[in-house]
């Protein structure tokens, strides 16, 4: 089995009275032989007063359920499967309760599995790839800043102050039909990389250089977490700050007759 060290922490930031983000880890469970592997889930709500929270709890609750108790072998199929439910989960509470209408939340979910990396996005929390000193997110960021960078028409330097950078595009509760970003496939893992998961509370306040001098220095991904956490809280700690740590320590290949059936991203 492949084995993963795993920390994960959150905070209100400094000038928030509630905590809107959501997590969860869900290591491989005995006796299920589908889908399988580890389960990393994150959510930043969106709605004020009661319904971020409750969007981000909804969907982060329904993903693990749903993935838990797929009955399929199909990794992204299963968690593209338990992102609708999120999905009209979300949307279901938000329409029986005038208080919680207009909610929505980021939704994002890794499954590592043998020796793949398998994800499931909406929004923009993001998640990423560290290894050395390289960071790279694998994951796209649905916002309207996004797109200006992409159509050549911003920067990013100046996506980092535009005044919209924080209109999200793509969000679960949003919409009835829920379009899921999976990548191109499954990427190789190797011993050794880190994963992390985050929400915008982190990776907007907190340099990327400063993350990695930190999960460097902070060997343990549990308090590497809390590091991250108390850097983003000293540079003004804005909004909520959620990150997960998974730290590849040993890596066990799919079998030969998986992998025909896979082709991991390049």
């Amino acid at each position: 089995m492949t084995q993963v060290t795993i920390g994960a922490a959150t905070h209100t930031g400094t000038r928030k009275t509630e905590n809107e983000d959501s997590y969860d880890v869900v290591r491989p469970q005995s006796g299920r032989q589908y889908p399988g592997g580890t389960l990393l889930i994150l959510a930043d709500g969106m709605g004020g007063h009661a319904g971020g929270a409750v969007a981000s709890r909804t969907a982060v609750e329904t993903v693990k359920e749903g993935y838990l108790t797929a009955t399929t072998g199909d990794v992204l199929g299963a968690l593209k499967d338990a992102f609708r439910k999120a999905n009209d989960a979300v949307l279901e509470k938000s329409s029986k309760d005038r208080s919680l209408s207009g909610m929505a939340t980021t939704l994002t979910a890794v499954v590592i599995k043998n020796d793949l990396l398998f994800h499931a996005h909406v929004g923009d929390s993001r998640a990423y790839m560290i290894e050395g000193s390289n960071m790279t997110a694998f994951t796209e960021d649905h916002s309207y800043v996004a797109s200006l960078v992409a159509a050549g028409a911003i920067t990013e330097e100046q996506a980092e102050t535009h005044p919209q950078r924080n209109l999200v595009t793509r969000a679960v509760g949003a919409l009835s039909d829920l379009a899921i970003d999976t990548g191109a496939g499954p990427e190789p893992l190797k011993k050794n990389q880190v994963i992390m998961l985050c929400c915008d509370g982190l990776f907007k306040m907190v340099p990327e250089k400063e993350i990695l001098n930190i999960i460097e220095s902070e060997k343990e991904p549990s308090r590497a977490c809390e590091k991250l956490i108390e850097r983003a809280n000293d540079y003004g700690g804005p909004d909520n700050i959620t990150v997960i740590l998974a730290r590849i320590d040993r890596v066990k290949r799919a079998s030969g007759f998986i992998r025909r059936f896979i082709k991991p991203a390049r």
